[in-house]
C-alpha cells in the first residue's frame, strides 16, 4: 500500500488597484512526505519457484519486498488576478511548476541471480550424479562425470550468452519495478504548474453561474527516469456549477467537472519502455457530478 501526503503553508498580498480590479503575488512552500510498502512472494519461471534457482535453501531468496519512507521540501510561487464589471467576475490563477527532490530511506529485499551460474552448477552435478549412479557407476566416478559434464554444459558459448542475457533482462525489469525506491537516492518529484481561469455570472441576485478551466503542466513536471515525457500534453479540466438561493435561508448549489489526462495511446502490444501507467501508478480520466445545499441559520 501507499500513500502521499503534502502539507503547504502559504503567505501573500493582494493589492486592489482599482473598485474592478485587483492582482494577488504569493508563495506557498510544500513539505511532502510518501510512503510505500509491499511485498511479491511465490515468484515462479514456469512451473519451477524461482528461490529454487536462486538459493534453494531460501524459500525467500525470490521475494520481493518494499519498505520505503520518502521526503522532501519545495517552493511554490502563485499569481493571481480578479477583475469584476457588472454582473460578470472573472479571474485566473497560475503556479509556478514546484520542484521537489524525494530523499528515499528503504529497507527492501530483492532477489539477486549474481550466485546462478553457481546454484546451477550444484544441482545439475547433484542431479546428474545420481543419474549416473543409477546406471552403475561408483559414487567417486559418477560425481566426476557429473562435474565434468556441468562443467562443459555451463562454459559452452551459447550457455554463458544465454545467461548473461537473462541477468542483464532480470536486473533491468527489478530496476524498473524498485529502483526507484532504493536507499539513499534522490527521486524527481515536482508538483506541474497549474492554470486556473474562472468566470462568474449573477442574471439576477438569487442566481450566481460559474465555469472554469484548469490545466495542469504534467508534461513538464520532472519525474523519476523523466516519465512525463510519456505524455502527450498535460492534464485538463473543464467546470461548470449554479448556485440559487431558494430563499433567505436555503441555498442549493449543483456542479459538474470533466477531467481529462494527456495520456499516450496504449493497448496490449505497447512496450513496457514507453507505458506511462504501471502497477503502481495509473490514473483514468472522468466526469463527476455533485449537489449540494447551505442552511443559513443566522441569515
Amino acid at each position: 500500500h501507499g500513500r502521499q501526503y503534502y502539507y503547504g503553508l502559504s503567505v501573500g498580498a493582494a493589492y486592489k488597484f482599482s473598485d474592478n480590479f485587483s492582482a494577488f503575488a504569493g508563495v506557498r512552500g510544500v513539505y511532502a512526505s510518501t510512503n510505500y510498502y509491499g511485498y511479491v512472494e511465490n515468484i515462479k519461471v514456469g512451473n519451477m519457484p524461482l528461490y529454487k534457482v536462486l538459493d534453494p535453501n531460501k524459500e525467500n531468496a525470490a521475494n520481493i519486498e518494499l519498505s520505503c519512507d520518502q521526503s522532501g521540501i519545495g517552493f511554490t510561487p502563485i499569481i493571481g488576478v480578479d477583475f469584476k464589471t457588472g454582473k460578470w467576475n472573472f479571474s485566473a490563477k497560475y503556479e509556478f511548476k514546484t520542484r521537489i527532490r524525494l530523499k528515499n530511506k528503504s529497507v527492501n529485499q530483492a532477489p539477486s541471480i549474481s550466485a546462478l551460474p553457481d546454484n546451477l552448477s550444484r544441482q545439475m552435478v547433484g542431479t546428474l550424479t545420481q543419474v549416473f549412479t543409477n546406471k552403475g557407476m561408483t559414487p567417486e566416478k559418477a560425481q566426476a562425470a557429473a562435474a565434468n559434464t556441468t562443467q562443459a554444459v555451463l562454459t559452452n558459448g551459447d550457455v554463458v550468452k544465454t545467461m548473461a542475457g537473462l541477468k542483464t533482462q532480470f536486473d533491468t525489469e527489478l530496476e524498473e519495478a524498485i529502483g526507484e525506491y532504493e536507499d539513499g537516492k534522490k527521486i524527481a518529484g515536482d508538483i506541474p504548474a497549474y492554470l486556473a481561469l474562472g468566470v462568474g455570472y449573477s442574471p439576477v441576485n438569487a442566481v450566481r453561474v460559474n465555469v472554469g478551466f484548469h490545466w495542469f503542466d504534467d508534461k513538464h513536471a520532472t519525474s523519476y527516469n523523466n516519465r512525463q515525457e510519456k505524455l502527450k500534453r498535460g492534464t485538463l479540466e473543464y467546470n461548470a456549477g449554479v448556485e440559487v438561493d431558494v430563499n433567505k435561508k436555503i441555498t442549493l448549489s449543483t456542479g459538474w467537472q470533466n477531467t481529462n489526462y494527456g495520456l499516450p495511446e496504449e493497448n496490449l502490444d505497447t512496450p513496457a519502455s514507453k507505458r506511462y501507467m504501471d502497477d503502481k501508478s495509473f490514473v483514468v480520466g472522468s466526469n463527476s457530478v455533485a449537489f449540494g445545499g447551505v442552511y443559513h441559520i443566522n441569515k
